[in-house]
């Protein structure tokens, strides 16, 4: 009996002794579940963190690239129009060192002119007076002689010294004579054809190698809308033996119009070619440009045809570097305008690169209709409509729409990648030209796919939503859309609504014209609906956004 009790004991105490064992290797064995899964965790979180920086630095490198693309493209933009400034202004003192060196030229040979005409008439007068006295001895002689047969006369001779005189007399005539006499006859003329007051500062006139009348300083209307340097008519020969006086060819050089009056501008050329006794075939503009203090634009040349009935026919404008091309087609009391931008800036909107930008319109009375606007921008595509009117002061009312446009090729500063999509209605208004866009107002909505927010994962800031300050990262999403009003340059972001598979937000985004953000959006996870929304609060700067969490 004692033995069994014994053997009941250690089995008793082998059976607890096997059950501790079998504990001590089930906790062990729990213990290193923890420590394995602890260690899967980590090393899950340091492969995140490393692919989130990788990430972000891709971001940043490919941020910084395209900034270093856009300054790069403004610096060259800059630099050109320096270029042209630069060139402008060594042309206009080019042009004022030659006409200085050309009046000179021709006072100087007008002096030795007048000289040489008074030295002939004295050596002419003293040659007859030698020869009358030298020739009494001899008549008195000959008056005793018959004469019998006269001596044929030198007709070879003065043939060619006649033709030598006539060429002097052309060459040396608009020298002798007083041109400067006819400049108030052609300034009445003139006025009383345009109905503008004209003034003309100097009259030129050549007759070789073809007739040519050249006249200097030349504006036109009240307020000088329009300046030229000089205005060269040239003509055939067979005009001046004719009634109507055909100019074959009208040169206008470094030709400036006023922007606001462009449409009467336009008319007073068409006015100065249609003239019944001295029409136009042809008109050649150098240098063209149009004045207005604060915008810079660059200048044209171009030629205007005219029909056969002395009508305006068609107007080709082009920029010397080629990127701007404009046509002009009467029609009517109205005209037909073209203009075509190639790889450039449109004046008013000089952050804006567009790769091909055409538009179409029609030119009336104090206002340009453009009913086709079609261009390509950041890899999408652009299409609108405009009206603009300048009779009480400058204003531009239209809409456009975007498709495909890579929003952070067209905005880097907002940080967020993707196609986007748009429509909106806008409207400028300005007291001059200069001043339309400085003041927008626009209503428009957007849609922007398969895209990428820089700065802030949100996900992860939403499922450790005690934390104050946001995760750094990036924010996949599907769709982002939203509705966009900027007024005088403030822009606010309604109705955000952000799509990203298990996650999604809404909210709004204010920007002032400092470019100080202010917003909230509301987050919400499928994965962590126990959560409720995680509302994320914006501050900071355009450049720096600053995240966090309000709860």
């Amino acid at each position: 009996m004692e033995a069994a009790l014994v053997k009941a004991k250690e089995e008793a105490g082998a059976l607890v002794k096997a059950r501790s064992e079998a504990e001590a290797l089930r906790l062990k064995a729990e213990q290193e579940a923890v420590r394995v899964k602890v260690e899967q965790e980590a090393a899950q979180a340091r492969v995140k963190m490393e692919m989130d920086a990788k990430m972000r630095a891709e971001a940043e490198v490919t941020s910084i690239e395209e900034e270093q693309k856009t300054i790069k493209v403004k610096a060259e933009h800059l630099a050109t129009l320096t270029k042209e400034k630069a060139e402008a202004k060594a042309r206009d003192e080019a042009a004022v060192r030659i006409k200085v060196e050309k009046d000179a030229e021709k006072n100087r040979v007008a002096q030795e002119a007048v000289q040489t005409v008074a030295k002939a008439k004295t050596e002419a007068a003293a040659a007859v007076k030698a020869q009358q006295a030298a020739q009494v001895p001899e008549i008195k002689a000959v008056q005793h002689v018959a004469i019998t047969r006269s001596k044929p006369l030198p007709w070879g001779k003065i043939t060619a010294s006649l033709i030598v005189l006539l060429f002097l007399l052309a060459v040396l005539l608009p020298y002798v004579l007083p041109m400067q006499g006819y400049v108030a006859q052609i300034e009445q003329k003139l006025s009383a054809q345009l109905q503008q007051p004209v003034h003309v500062g100097h009259l030129h006139v050549t007759l070789l190698p073809q007739p040519k009348l050249e006249l200097e300083d030349v504006s036109m209307g009240g307020s000088q809308e329009l300046k030229a340097s000089s205005v060269v008519l040239n003509f055939n020969f067979s005009a001046l033996l004719s009634e109507i006086k055909a100019i074959h060819n009208l040169e206008i050089n470094d030709l400036i119009l006023n922007a606001e009056p462009f449409d009467k501008a336009l008319l007073w050329l068409q006015t100065a070619g249609g003239d019944t006794h001295y029409p136009v075939a042809r008109m050649v503009l150098q240098r063209v440009r149009v004045s207005d203090d604060g915008l810079s634009l660059p200048s044209v040349n171009g030629v205007v045809d005219f029909d056969g009935q002395r009508h305006f026919a068609k107007a080709i404008l082009k920029s010397e570097d080629g990127k701007i091309s404009i046509e002009l087609l009467p029609q009517q009391s109205r005209w037909q305008i073209a203009l075509a931008i190639k790889k450039g800036y449109v004046p008013l909107l000089p952050d804006i690169l567009f790769n091909e930008l055409t538009v179409k319109g029609e030119l009336g009375v104090g206002e340009i209709k453009f009913h086709e606007i079609d261009g390509n921008l950041y890899g999408g595509m652009l299409t609108g409509s405009a009206h603009l009117t300048w009779l009480k002061g400058w204003q531009m009312q239209g809409l456009v729409n975007v498709k495909t446009m890579q929003l952070h090729d067209a905005l880097p500063q907002f940080g967020i990648a993707g196609e986007m999509d748009g429509d909106a209605n806008f409207i400028l208004r300005g007291e001059k030209l200069p001043l339309l866009a400085k003041a927008p107002h626009l209503d428009g909505k957007f849609l922007v796919k398969k895209g990428l927010i820089n700065t802030i994962d949100m996900v992860e800031t939403s499922r450790m939503p005690t934390r104050k300050v946001a995760s750094n990262g990036r924010t996949h999403f599907d769709e982002l859309s939203g509705v966009l009003q900027i007024d005088n340059n403030k822009k606010h972001l309604r109705q955000i609504k952000i799509s990203a598979g298990v996650m999604s937000a809404n909210g709004y985004v204010d920007i002032s014209e400092n470019k100080q953000l202010s917003g909230r959006l509301n987050v919400d996870l499928k994965i962590r609906a126990d959560l409720g929304s995680v509302p994320l609060v914006l501050s900071g700067t355009l450049t720096e956004p600053v995240w966090g969490t309000k709860r």
